[in-house]
């Protein structure tokens, strides 16, 4: 009997229509069973701040498709407590591919980061993706490292409480 494919958890904090989670999306779907759980609209910069002041609204899209009017660490908090079932929890968290790079200090005010931060947090492990490119913006490649990378991390494992912020 073949293993059931792993639960893998995508975010990000470019919004759920932006082309890096898209192409994120397509090149995880080939070895795990992807849910998305992403910002409505753009939240870069967002940190790793939660959303207190308002109630939070959840609009499901499709059967593994969900966004929240929040920031990145609203959307994988509310994915692993509240969104995704038992069954669907995730074995490994993605976040990105961020549109520009998070080197240095710069990774502290990252959404992408954050989002990977509050899955490793909550016991999930965490991978944030960014492109670092300077003129194309062509997320193919990216991808195919995020595809490659992931696939790793699953079958050799991630150190517990580690988190990959990966340029």
């Amino acid at each position: 009997m073949k293993p059931k494919k792993p639960r893998i958890l995508i975010t990000n904090d470019d919004g759920i229509h932006s082309e890096g989670i898209a192409e994120l999306e397509k090149s995880l779907s080939e070895i795990g069973e992807v849910y998305v759980v992403a910002p409505a609209s753009e939240m870069s910069g967002a940190s790793h701040s939660l959303t207190l002041a308002r109630p939070l609204r959840i609009r499901q899209i499709d059967e593994r498709h969900w966004t929240v009017d929040g920031t990145p660490t609203d959307c994988v908090l509310l994915a692993l407590n509240q969104i995704l079932k038992p069954e669907q929890l995730p074995h490994i968290c993605a976040s990105g591919i961020n549109h520009g790079p998070n080197l240095g200090d710069d990774a502290t005010y990252s959404g992408t980061v954050a989002g990977a931060l509050e899955a490793t947090i909550l016991g999930v492990p965490g991978l944030a993706f960014s492109l670092t490119a300077s003129r194309s913006h062509d997320f193919t490649e990216s991808a195919k490292v995020a595809k490659l990378l992931t696939q790793k991390a699953l079958d050799e494992g991630v150190p517990k409480g580690s988190l990959l912020n990966i340029n």
